[in-house]
């Protein structure tokens, strides 16, 4: 996360509760959409593509920052592994592309309430 804020992250979350649930609430605080690449999302194995987007408990951060240079950078110098780059801010919408074409982004786990 520190990496993260000194490359200028605009915007960050841990994904606790799922990736598509979790960009929502970025979405809709950020007034903006998000376009993920499928082929890009980390998918554990036995998993599938729509378990990595829609489950939760993965307890990574997300964030979105403008220089792709700045955040290798900043992630080098403190001796981290550069972050997966899964898409990009759009002005509205939130789909994932895959093979088989644009589709809705999934949503995440909704915390039930009492």
């Amino acid at each position: 996360g520190e990496a993260a804020a000194e490359a200028g992250a605009t915007a960050m979350i841990d994904l606790s509760d799922g990736l598509g649930g979790d960009l929502a609430r970025v979405a809709a605080e950020s007034v903006v959409g998000f376009r993920i690449s499928g082929a890009a999302v980390p998918v554990a194995p036995g998993a599938t593509l729509d378990d990595a987007l829609a489950g939760g408990d993965d307890y990574e951060l997300c964030f979105t920052a403008p220089d792709a240079d700045a955040v290798a950078e900043a992630f080098a110098r403190r001796g981290l592994a550069a972050p997966t780059r899964i898409g990009e801010v759009v002005d509205d919408g939130l789909v994932v592309a895959t093979v088989e074409g644009e589709h809705h982004l999934p949503g995440g786990w909704e915390h039930p309430v009492p």
